[in-house]
């Protein structure tokens, strides 16, 4: 079952990447993230607004002018990762399925 997780995780980051490509929303990253793709945030918006139905639902401070923004529908059926630059791009970092709050991790770890 994580095998199929997995390859759907990346189906669904590759559809998305060729979504944008498509659209000609490919931008060169930034040197901080040579390996993702980033965006202008209004697009990348919008694509995820009318093909998943996502929303910002939380975003953090890096503290070093970086945010972190995660979206994903009402449901939680689908949830997507990014890092806003300063200069307002959004690069992709992942993508997934079946986002829901988490109990909290004891701080001994899991049972032996």
């Amino acid at each position: 079952m994580q095998q199929t997780n997995l390859k759907n995780i990346g189906v669904r980051y590759l559809r998305l990447l060729s979504l944008l490509m498509i659209t000609g929303g490919l931008v060169a990253p930034s040197v901080a993230f040579a390996q993702t793709r980033c965006f202008p945030v209004p697009q990348i918006m919008k694509l995820l607004k009318e093909r998943y139905s996502e929303t910002v639902m939380l975003r953090g401070d890096f503290g070093n002018g970086n945010q972190l923004i995660i979206t994903s529908s009402v449901d939680g059926s689908s949830f997507t990762v990014f890092n806003l630059t300063p200069t307002g791009m959004m690069c992709l970092i992942g993508a997934g399925k079946d986002l829901e709050l988490a109990e909290p991790v004891p701080d001994e770890g899991p049972p032996a």
